[in-house]
């Protein structure tokens, strides 16, 4: 799969990471002397498989960022133009200045892949099976099954129903969408309607987009909590 101009990556790194009780947010915390969004953009750029990046990210990390964008010898043939846009009061309103920004800067793009910056370790495989399934739909989403039994409760207290666990899955991040489809679903929804959603592919699947699941990866969680981040220095740990 070529890398291409008309294919760009959104790095979601607005967020506060304020469930981890940390002062930074998550995806700037260092590990073994890098930031987590080190580790997150470096299959990215190895991957070959884009040529621009946009980040979502305050004004206050850009420079931080761009001192610590991956430069081993495994990346310094892999050309990749960083932009940044800005993030916005939701995870979808910073997605939709992402796609805008793109609109205005890289008015080819046919494709679009959404990722969040505290997940670190996403392989070069999703990456491109993303990319793939695009082929077949508008939309992707690496999904993996849910393993424990969900009960659905409305006060919080007591239980009302058992959810058949065959049908349930958690969906991850990255999320690939043809863009202009994607972007057009944002232009339809008021700000209202997109300040209710969670989910990346919840609006695309609304707008009429029709979005495929393809397997996503145990590895590839979201660092939310502390024991997440204890996880993933294992992980560096165990495969050094």
């Amino acid at each position: 799969m070529k890398n291409t101009g008309s294919r760009i990556a959104v790095i979601l790194a607005g967020g506060t990471g304020t469930r981890m009780g940390h002062k930074l947010p998550k995806q700037y915390i260092e590990v073994d002397g890098e930031p987590i969004i080190h580790y997150t953009l470096l299959p990215f750029i190895k991957s070959g498989l884009f040529e621009n990046v946009v980040v979502c990210a305050d004004d206050l990390w850009h420079d931080y960022i761009l001192e610590h964008l991956p430069q081993n010898a495994e990346t310094a043939n892999r050309k990749i133009s960083l932009t940044f846009s800005r993030p916005g009061e939701t995870r979808q309103l910073t997605i939709f200045n992402a796609l805008k920004k793109i609109k205005e800067e890289f008015p080819d793009c046919k494709e679009v892949l959404i990722h969040d910056a505290a997940r670190p370790l996403v392989t070069i495989d999703l990456l491109s099976r993303c990319i793939e399934g695009l082929k077949e739909t508008d939309g992707v989403l690496p999904v993996v099954k849910v393993k424990d039994t969900i009960y659905q409760s409305h006060d919080g207290k007591d239980i009302d129903s058992l959810l058949d666990r065959s049908t349930l899955y958690a969906g991850q991040s990255p999320e690939s969408f043809k863009f202009l489809p994607y972007l057009h679903a944002h232009l339809e929804s008021s700000e209202k309607e997109l300040m209710k959603i969670n989910g990346s592919s919840e609006l695309a699947m609304l707008k009429g987009m029709k979005v495929g699941m393809i397997p996503g990866e145990e590895d590839n969680f979201k660092i939310t909590t502390r024991e997440d981040l204890e996880r993933f220095k294992q992980f560096l740990e165990s495969n050094r």
